[in-house]
């Protein structure tokens, strides 16, 4: 039986449901000596309101916005909406759950996307190239946070498996252009596509909502990105520097103007396509995201700080074409 979701709740039901908490108010019961515990639970499908009242200090004291609960009750009714009585609460760790679950993700099969990335992967013929990308690939760690980190926090593909779709897209573009100019070095502009995000699944914390980390505030994913690729071809002695130096100018250079957050212009061919590329993807989903299901995407994207500003500012941009 597969996972069940907020949104397949039915009156009457009695459910086992893994859930996000996003907020929680304690408050004594009105003529009586003990508390009610009120948390309001969410995951990708929706949220709904429960209640605790067993031990209710007890298990606030335990629990905090974000976590990942395993609830055990009935679906009832309050006031013509749905309320989950909760007759048993516990604390699951994060890292037997599936984030996607819990946080707006991806409408792609992130398995389907990362076997068409190797696939990928495994034209790029130049030997030291194919020794980093096999680095990575080998990388569990980088694996699970690349397959599972967002492309942005707001305005490109912000959500679990962004980044994976993202690179993806990015890289098609990047191969329709080396289909169309035979001297295009396809190595180098196929490698430095796939990597050219990477230091985004340092540059976000996505594990209880999506935000910055510290290392992506004060640093950046470009700069992340670049530690991360030197600290795998420091692994192969015999690289070539003139390659190296190549591969991360396609990194620090692929935003363009320098005032663009950039740390260099593009200052070869494949720099920039490379940067057209990103340019253009981003561009496109900003929107189609617009121009489409707009209710919807507001509902699904609810854990998104300033939602409604960036949605008011893409319409406008919009409207003024």
């Amino acid at each position: 039986m597969g996972k069940l979701y907020i949104s397949e709740l039915k009156m009457g039901q009695s459910v086992d449901i893994l859930v996000m908490l996003k907020r929680k108010q304690l408050a004594k019961i009105p003529n009586a000596s003990n508390f009610c515990l009120t948390i309001i639970c969410l995951d990708r499908s929706g949220e709904i309101e429960a209640k605790l009242w067993e031990k209710a200090q007890e298990m606030s004291s335990l629990i905090q916005e974000r976590d990942i609960l395993a609830i055990k009750g009935i679906v009832t009714e309050y006031k013509g909406k749905y309320l989950l009585k909760i007759d048993d609460l516990t604390k699951v760790e994060e890292s037997l759950c599936d984030l996607a679950d819990f946080l707006p993700s991806t409408p792609k099969n992130r398995r389907e996307m990362f076997e068409e990335l190797v696939e990928i992967m495994s034209s790029v013929r130049n030997p030291y190239l194919r020794k980093v990308l096999q680095a990575f690939l080998t990388d569990s760690v980088w694996l699970k946070e690349f397959a599972s980190a967002p492309a942005d926090k707001r305005i490109h593909q912000p959500y679990i498996g962004g980044l994976l779709e993202h690179t993806l897209n990015v890289i098609k573009i990047c191969l329709k252009f080396t289909d169309m100019y035979q001297f295009l070095d396809h190595d180098l502009l196929v490698t430095g596509a796939i990597l050219h995000d990477i230091g985004k699944i340092h540059e976000f914390d996505y594990h209880r909502g999506i935000d910055y980390s510290t290392a992506g505030r004060l640093l950046g994913h470009i700069i992340l990105g670049v530690q991360m690729v030197e600290g795998k071809i420091k692994d192969f002695p015999d690289f070539p520097e003139e390659l190296r130096i190549a591969l991360l100018h396609l990194i620090v250079s692929h935003h363009g103007q320098e005032e663009s957050k950039s740390l260099q212009k593009p200052k070869f061919l494949e720099a920039i396509l490379l940067h057209y590329a990103d340019k253009l993807d981003s561009e496109m989903f900003q929107f189609e995201y617009v121009s489409t299901n707009q209710e919807e995407n507001k509902k699904n994207l609810v854990l998104l700080e300033n939602f409604e500003e960036s949605f008011a500012f893409l319409k406008r941009e919009k409207e003024a074409l």
